[in-house]
C-alpha cells in the first residue's frame, strides 16, 4: 500500500537504518515480544506471526510480503538472535498489536457528557483571564470573509503530519516570518512531544528552538510495546487506569487519531534530535503509559559523569517484602543546566507532576533557567500541551 517501487531505493536505506537503532535499544527481548503480541504464549509466536508483525511496525503496511520478504527475513533473524531461539516456521495464534490497523475500540459520549466538559472548558477560560492571559480571535466584522470554508495553511515538516492536535497546540502559521521570534524555550507535556519531534525535525523551525523542557515524554523508545499497549490494550486494574482508559483512551476522537493516523515512525524522537541543546526531561516512577525506567537509562547513556550515572544505591523494597530496590545514580544526579537533565519523581505517575508546588518548581526553574539563558534572543517559552 505505501512501499512503492523496489527495496534497493534510498527508502530501503532508511528503513534499515531506523530497525538497527531500534534493534539497539531492547531492554527486554522476551518482554518486547510479549507486550507486542498481547500476551500469547512463545509457542504460537512463530516465523510468519513475526514477519507479519514487522511488515507493519517497519514497513507500514500489512498483507503479504512483496518486494520486502528478503529484508523481513533479515528483521526476523535478528529478531532470534536477540531471544535466543529459533521462531518455528509457519503461523501461530498468536495476534500482533498493529495500531494502525487493528479495529478501533471506542465509546460514544452522552449530551451530559459533552455539557461536563463546556463547563470544565469555561472553568478555565476564567481561570486564565484571572492569570493575565487574553483570549483572541477574528473580530466580528470580519467574520463573513472565512466563507466558504477552507483548509488551514498546515505548519511545514519534514513528515507528513498525521497527528490531530487539539488545544493550546498551533495547528496553522499565522506569520511566515516571524522576526521578533528569534529563539524560544520549547516546553511540552505528554502527547506534545509529537509535535516537538515535528518542530525539530523541519529544517525551518529547528533553528528556532534553543533549549528544551520535555514532561511525561510519549515519544522516545516509542518502538518499545509500553505506550500503545498501555493506551489501547491493557485491561484496567487501578483507579489511574481506568480514568485514562474511559477518558483517553476511549474517547472517539483520541481513539482515531491514534489508530488511524499516530504513525510511530514520523513521531519518535531519537536523542540525536536534540543534541547541541540544553534539555530538561521530567519522569514519573509510576508512570501508567510509558517505560521511564528504560527512557531514563537511554537518555543517560553517554551524558557527562556516566560513571557516577551507572553507580546503583540497593535498599529494601517496601512495595515487596523481601524484595530489593535498586537505585540507579542518573535518577538523583542534580541539575546542571547543560546537556540532558533528568528530574526523576519515584513516587508520582503521569501528569502527577503538576500536583503541588514541590514537584512542579524544578519543572518551572528549568523553564525560567533556560528563558534567562543570554543564548536565547528573547528569552521566551512556548508550551505545547497534549493534544488529548
Amino acid at each position: 500500500m505505501i512501499q512503492i517501487g523496489s527495496r534497493s531505493d534510498p527508502e530501503a536505506f532508511v528503513q534499515r537504518a531506523l530497525f538497527e537503532k531500534c534493534y539497539k535499544f531492547i531492554p527486554d527481548p522476551d518482554t518486547y515480544l510479549d507486550r507486542w503480541f498481547l500476551g500469547a504464549l512463545q509457542e504460537e509466536i512463530k516465523h510468519e506471526n513475526v514477519k507479519e508483525f514487522i511488515q507493519w511496525a517497519f514497513f507500514n503496511r500489512g498483507g503479504e510480503a512483496g518486494d520486502d520478504e528478503e529484508e523481513s527475513d533479515e528483521y526476523v533473524a535478528a529478531y532470534e538472535t536477540s531471544v535466543g531461539r529459533k521462531f518455528e516456521p509457519g503461523r501461530g495464534k498468536a495476534e500482533s498489536l498493529r495500531l494502525t490497523l487493528d479495529p478501533i475500540d471506542m465509546l460514544h459520549r452522552s449530551l451530559a457528557w459533552y455539557m461536563c466538559v463546556g463547563f470544565v472548558d469555561l472553568l478555565t477560560y476564567i481561570n486564565l483571564l484571572r492569570a493575565g492571559f487574553h483570549f483572541h480571535r477574528t473580530c466580528l466584522s470580519r467574520f463573513f470573509t472565512v466563507f466558504p470554508f477552507r483548509p488551514p495553511s498546515s505548519l511545514p515538516s519534514g513528515h507528513p503530519q498525521n497527528t490531530q492536535p487539539t488545544g493550546t497546540v498551533p495547528t496553522h502559521r499565522l506569520n511566515p516570518q516571524p522576526a521578533r521570534l528569534l529563539r524560544v524555550v520549547l516546553a511540552t507535556h505528554s502527547y506534545g512531544s509529537v509535535i516537538a519531534t515535528h518542530l525539530l525535525a523541519h529544517a525551518e523551525t529547528a533553528p528556532m528552538i534553543a533549549d528544551i523542557v520535555l514532561i511525561d515524554l510519549v515519544t522516545i523508545l516509542l518502538h518499545l510495546p509500553d505506550v500503545a499497549y498501555n493506551f489501547t490494550w491493557r485491561q484496567p486494574q487501578s483507579v489511574s487506569q481506568h480514568q485514562l482508559w474511559y477518558f483517553a483512551s476511549m474517547d472517539m476522537g483520541v481513539a482515531h487519531s491514534l489508530a488511524r493516523h499516530f504513525f510511530w515512525s514520523e513521531n519518535v524522537l531519537w536523542k540525536e534530535a536534540v543534541e547541541g541543546r540544553n534539555v530538561t526531561v521530567s519522569l514519573a516512577g509510576r508512570d501508567l503509559i510509558i517505560n521511564t525506567e528504560s527512557v531514563g537509562r537511554y537518555l543517560a547513556e553517554g551524558t557527562e559523569d556516566v560513571d557516577n550515572e551507572r553507580a546503583v544505591e540497593i535498599m529494601p523494597d517496601v512495595s515487596e517484602e523481601g524484595g530489593l530496590l535498586v537505585q540507579e545514580g542518573w535518577k538523583h544526579r542534580p541539575w546542571r543546566g547543560k546537556g540532558i537533565d533528568i528530574l526523576w519523581f519515584d513516587n508520582l505517575d503521569h501528569v502527577q507532576v503538576f500536583d503541588t508546588p514541590a514537584t512542579r518548581r524544578p519543572v518551572l526553574e528549568a523553564i525560567r533557567a533556560y528563558s534567562a539563558n543570554g543564548d536565547n534572543a528573547l528569552g521566551t517559552a512556548t508550551a505545547v500541551d497534549e493534544g488529548e
